[in-house]
């Protein structure tokens, strides 16, 4: 079957980002905005059980009511009360954390290059962030005026990273069987998993994660750059 969708993942794969810093940063920020809920160490553990409700998902909910689900029960707070709060982060504190990213026009030359080459564009991005974080970290990547053919996003996923189902999920949002489609990540468990469906993958490795187990093959392994280059070889539709 001829391919003609490429999936790309958002962190560490268009967007160079330290990980490790970002999530540093990102969880004492949304700490300190929330204090008025819970002290740090509450509201954290709060969090992180909402956020581990999202990937535990069994497709019953969206990742979205997964998380309010838990965050208000562990909360005793409602969303209609939280929701401003949680706007108000994203859209005035979140857009901080651009400088735990190294952006790179790599990025969208990348995009652009495989949109020239006529291949439908995909932004896979692990959807676990409300539309407003992702959307944003679009915009430190150069990527978001693209005509990306689709989006992951939080409030419309039931599934999210390392499960199969997410890119099943994707592929059927998207009406394309996954021998159709390419999948480009930085991440060798969470990415390349998508190899077990039939999708053609490759491992970019400037920011690479790999944890060892499980292992997946990866059809193509390169930097962004070296991405590029192939990228321009491949055939046009």
């Amino acid at each position: 079957m001829k391919r003609d969708t490429i999936l790309f993942d958002l962190d560490g794969t268009l967007l160079p980002i330290d990980q490790e810093l970002f999530m540093q940063e990102y969880l004492q920020a949304v700490a300190e905005h929330f204090h008025w809920l819970a002290d740090r160490k509450t509201f954290l553990r709060h969090f992180w059980q909402a956020t581990e409700a999202m990937i535990a998902n069994d497709g019953r909910l969206t990742n979205a009511e997964a998380f309010w689900h838990t965050f208000t029960r562990l909360t005793e707070k409602g969303q209609e009360e939280l929701l401003p709060h949680f706007e108000k982060y994203y859209l005035e504190v979140f857009p901080q954390l651009k400088k735990c990213c190294q952006p790179t026009p790599l990025a969208r030359q990348v995009v652009e290059k495989a949109l020239a080459k006529g291949y439908q564009v995909v932004l896979a991005t692990n959807p676990l962030f409300p539309v407003e974080a992702t959307r944003e970290r679009m915009h430190w990547a150069g990527i978001a005026d693209l005509p990306w053919l689709h989006v992951t996003y939080y409030d419309s996923y039931r599934s999210s990273k390392p499960a199969v189902r997410y890119f099943l999920e994707v592929c059927e949002n998207i009406n394309r069987p996954p021998e159709a489609c390419f999948m480009f990540g930085n991440d060798a468990q969470e990415d390349l998993v998508a190899t077990t469906l039939g999708i053609t993958t490759g491992l970019v490795t400037d920011c690479l994660i790999d944890r060892g187990e499980p292992t997946y093959p990866a059809h193509w392994r390169g930097t962004l750059a070296e991405l590029l280059d192939w990228l321009d070889q491949l055939p046009a539709l």
